[in-house]
């Protein structure tokens, strides 16, 4: 491949960030994700001519060169294509003589001499400046950087907001990632029939910041496909996928696009062909998260939306935030102190067990049982003072002291629900652990409610897509709330004296599918597929390192 020696220039930049660059989402994309997701865009343009195509956050140029490189593919001469065809804008000068370095050698590949290379590479900040392209664009690439607004390395400026919401609009407000911010630019930078790929973090899809950048491309009829990736692509630790959109030619265009089926795709493992997944209509996003693009991406079996009342109709969900975290984190010791490790031998009145996602396992609450890491210290039986929180913080103690009755405490970050019953009420879950505080109903069915490998589903596909991992679920105390009762009362019981019995003998060897039979079957008629995907992703007791 003619542009081996090019992309090669753009790696080594990228071996000299720092750490803090890479944190200010400085990450370069591989070359050949770059010839991958060229090719998808430019198949998708149906312009004439040779296209105009910028990356307005090229880095090192991957996207650049990997545009060149389809062009020439497709009979474009190279001294063409770097003769006001290519347009690079980065804020990083060092990324910009990279560039250019970069498109040398590549045409030097091709015979073409540097001082016939003639790119538009501008030293910028594409979010504030260069708005002479605004509408004279045909084709934009791009991976811009990942700057989340709840890290104050990566968070913009009051002033910057401002800014950015009188160019943007309402959608620019808020926590929207940086990312998300160059899809409402590069909106603008589209002419008519123009189309765009720009790879965003996977949360861009679910999460609540950027649901109005969302919004605008349904609206607006714009959004073509998603892709999603089937592994990471980056060394750092985020997941991505990337929003495939397109710039209506003429008046009416938009309102015909709402209805137009929006395809998932997934680049195969040489990242030369793509293989679509399925598809949904696009109308059915505007106004909520994403969450299905996702679970039909990962495969995630469907079931029909139940009719049943949701689960917040018996029973109270709520999680602690901060306040409450770093209030209990400082009344909380070590049972081997002053407590025996003996549940029996403390006074409830006095102390109450700290849960930890951690500790929280399918059908079991898992305290004591190990070490786990709880505000910076190592604990093995975490125990609140309740006097000592009291005296420090009496509006905390009042929200533990109503959480001291028998419940159900679910974990976040997990690859399926997972719910414990806490019997005795003696537990205080710590952020980010839900607790669901069961009115009339037994906890015991609460929890075989959540549990049930149909409700894991229906919630991958609400909710999914805001986690950590792409193979987990990140809910809300309101989010679980909302999970749908199952409507087979018999089949329901059944899979709740399932986990009675369990409770019964703790660390006993368990049939799983003794449980997701009954669970399952109290949706009603639902796929028994559900129930072995479900029992594949159930972790193994104690299996999991989340880290609270």
């Amino acid at each position: 491949m003619q542009s081996e020696l090019a992309f090669g220039i753009g790696l080594k930049h990228e071996a000299t960030l720092t750490d803090t660059e890479r944190k200010r989402g400085a990450h370069y994309t591989a070359p050949r994700l770059a010839h991958a997701l060229c090719e998808l865009t430019l198949d998708r343009w149906s312009g004439s001519g040779v296209p105009l195509i910028c990356d307005p956050s090229c880095g090192g140029g991957a996207f650049l060169i990997g545009a060149a490189e389809a062009l020439v593919r497709r009979g474009v001469s190279p001294t063409t294509i770097l003769n006001g065809g290519l347009i690079g804008i980065d804020v990083d000068p060092k990324a910009i003589d990279t560039t250019r370095a970069a498109l040398e050698a590549w045409a030097g590949a091709y015979g073409v001499a540097a001082h016939h290379v003639c790119p538009h590479l501008v030293v910028a900040d594409a979010l504030v400046e260069c708005t002479d392209l605004i509408g004279g664009i045909d084709v934009v690439v791009g991976n811009p950087p990942f700057q989340s607004q709840l890290s104050e390395r990566t968070s913009r400026s009051e002033a910057a907001r401002v800014g950015l919401v009188a160019r943007f609009g309402p959608a620019a407000a808020g926590y929207v990632d940086s990312a998300s911010l160059f899809v409402l630019l590069v909106r603008q930078l589209l002419r008519p029939g123009g189309v765009a790929t720009l790879i965003q973090p996977r949360s861009f899809l679910a999460t609540a910041s950027s649901g109005g950048v969302r919004d605008d491309l349904i609206s607006g009829g714009e959004l073509e496909a998603v892709w999603i990736p089937g592994n990471r692509l980056f060394a750092a630790a985020v997941d991505v996928c990337a929003v495939v959109f397109s710039s209506p030619q003429g008046s009416g265009q938009a309102g015909a696009a709402r209805t137009r089926e929006l395809r998932t795709i997934d680049v195969l493992g040489d990242l030369a062909t793509s293989e679509v997944l399925g598809a949904l209509p696009v109308q059915q996003l505007l106004g909520r998260p994403w969450s299905s693009v996702v679970a039909l991406a990962a495969g995630v079996p469907q079931v029909d939306e139940p009719t049943t009342a949701p689960a917040n109709t018996v029973a109270r969900f709520t999680a602690g935030f901060r306040d409450e975290y770093y209030a209990i984190a400082a009344a909380t010791l070590e049972s081997g102190a002053p407590l025996s490790a003996d549940r029996a031998s403390f006074d409830p009145q006095r102390w109450a067990r700290v849960v930890t996602t951690k500790m929280v396992d399918p059908a079991e609450i898992a305290w004591g049982s190990e070490r786990v890491r709880f505000a910076k210290q190592d604990f093995l039986r975490p125990m609140l003072d309740l006097a000592l929180l009291e005296s420090q913080h009496r509006r905390v103690s009042a929200w533990v002291q109503r959480l001291l009755v028998p419940k159900v405490l679910i974990a976040t970050q997990t690859s399926v629900i997972e719910a414990g019953v806490d019997t005795d009420g003696d537990c205080v879950p710590v952020t980010p652990v839900i607790a669901a505080l069961p009115g009339d109903v037994d906890p015991f069915l609460l929890a075989a409610a959540l549990m049930a490998p149909p409700a894991t589903v229906w919630a991958y596909w609400q909710f999914g897509g805001s986690a950590l991992s792409s193979d987990a679920l990140k809910l809300a105390a309101r989010q679980v709330g909302q999970v749908p009762l199952p409507q087979d009362r018999s089949a329901w019981n059944a899979a709740a004296d399932v986990l009675r019995g369990w409770a019964k003998t703790p660390g006993d060897p368990r049939s799983w599918e003794s449980f997701a039979v009954p669970a399952t079957a109290s949706w009603g008629d639902v796929d028994e597929r559900i129930t072995h995907w479900w029992l594949e992703r159930l972790p193994s007791q104690r299996s999991r390192r989340r880290s609270v």
